[in-house]
């Protein structure tokens, strides 16, 4: 009887017991195992089982220091090869590892997880983990690019530079797009340096957007910047030269875009502000129409010169301080965003010649104004989403007019006739 108990229990312990089985195979592969910074290194996996796999191997993901990883498109595919003449499917995961300082990147072992069906039972899930040594690379920088700060290289570079809107006939209150632009044949995008420039010169706003980085063949990488021309004047946005390793000619090349300037019509950045009162304008404006109609009468063409001397007088007003105001209530009322902003840089002009907001807030002592005009500028030409009440800024440009106005100091003061004859010819009237 014991021994009947003996031959069950083994044959028991024998089904309970694990089929055995062979493991899978996987390999790493590193081509080329030296390169130049910057330049592209494949790693490739290939897991391959004698059967088919249960669920899909688990891949790491390779994030090594000072280096980029990625998958190329199409990263995993099927193979199969013959081993001891049986044929074993598998499949294959590719890398570019683009390194991004001299060094040695030697790669810490990885643990892949693998779950094939067993070739014994034929349903059972074979599952294993391995452990698979990765296989060394070196990158390198080329001898005479040891100064090359930061490095760039590449089989070809090309820089450009585009302006969106008008360059000519530019006034106080325009702005422009520059859109500078570089493709990269040889690296990842992320190793272009910043491109744009900017004209840190008072007198002109700028609003740069993010930048925008493509990796495609070629590389490429775009940066635009806003800039909004708030006094007269020439600008200049200064030429760019990237110099970059040739892995063709095996030398440095240069690639330069020229300089690209600007000229402004209206009141200079150095012009020193002056200020008047309302009853001051209007008292000079009195004299000059005195004298005209004296000089009317004493060449005796009063029925023709009349007509001209209204005509004339209606585009003084229109580009007089106080008709420029209420250009700016009537954007306001009508919720003109760019009508509004562009009419109060105007006004500013004929309220005093080279006034800025920051100042007129400092004359003034209306704080509220600068940070509004602010939100308004970046709402126009950063794209920045942001509510703006237009009757309330407004409001305080008319304290802070009314505030300046009433200054005993300012009162005092005379402002003489616009030097700039493009600027008297510039009308309020929109």
């Amino acid at each position: 009887m014991r021994a009947l108990w003996a031959i069950v229990l083994s044959m028991g312990l024998a089904i309970a017991a694990p089929a055995s089985t062979v493991e899978p195979i996987v390999r790493a592969e590193v081509a080329p195992a030296v390169v130049g910074v910057g330049q592209k290194v494949r790693l490739k996996v290939t897991i391959l089982v004698p059967t088919w796999f249960k669920s899909p191997p688990e891949f790491p993901s390779f994030e090594i220091p000072s280096a980029i990883t990625r998958l190329p498109s199409n990263s995993s595919y099927p193979t199969s090869e013959r081993v001891e003449g049986e044929t074993w499917s598998g499949i294959v995961r590719e890398y570019e590892i683009y390194p991004l300082a001299a060094a040695r990147y030697a790669i810490s072992p990885q643990t892949f997880h693998v779950e094939f069906v067993d070739p014994v039972s034929g349903s059972a899930a074979a599952v294993f983990d391995i452990e698979v040594p990765l296989p060394e690379f070196r990158a390198q920088v080329p001898a005479g690019a040891e100064n090359l700060d930061p490095f760039l290289a590449g089989t070809s570079l090309a820089l450009e530079r585009v302006v969106e809107g008008e360059r000519e006939g530019l006034a106080v209150g325009d702005a422009v797009v520059v859109r500078t632009i570089a493709k990269l044949d040889g690296m990842p995008a992320i190793f272009i340096p910043p491109l744009a420039q900017s004209m840190d010169v008072p007198g002109v706003a700028a609003y740069p957007s993010q930048p925008t980085v493509d990796d495609g063949d070629p590389a490429r990488r775009e940066e635009s910047v806003t800039y909004v021309f708030e006094r007269g004047g020439r600008y200049e946005i200064p030429a760019l030269t990237l110099e970059w390793w040739n892995w063709q000619s095996r030398r440095i090349d240069s690639t330069t875009i020229p300089t690209l300037d600007f000229a402004v019509d209206g009141p200079s950045a150095t012009v020193t502000a002056a200020f008047t009162s309302e009853r001051t304008t209007l008292a000079v404006g009195a004299t000059m129409i005195a004298a005209f109609l004296g000089a009317l009468l004493l060449r005796r063409r009063v029925g023709s010169s009349i007509a001209e001397w209204r005509k004339r007088r209606l585009e003084k007003w229109r580009s007089s301080e106080a008709y420029c105001f209420r250009a700016i209530r009537r954007a306001a009322r009508d919720g003109d965003r760019l009508r509004f902003y562009e009419g109060a840089l105007r006004w500013l002009e004929r309220f005093a010649s080279g006034m800025t907001i920051d100042e007129l807030v400092a004359r003034s002592g209306v704080d509220d104004l600068a940070p509004r005009m602010e939100r308004l500028s970046r709402g126009l030409y950063a794209e920045e989403q942001a509510e703006i009440d237009l009757v309330e800024i407004e409001r305080l440009l008319a304290d802070a007019r009314r505030a300046v106005q009433s200054s005993r100091k300012l009162a005092s003061a005379v402002v003489l006739p616009p030097m700039n004859p493009h600027l008297d010819d510039a009308s309020c009237h929109r």
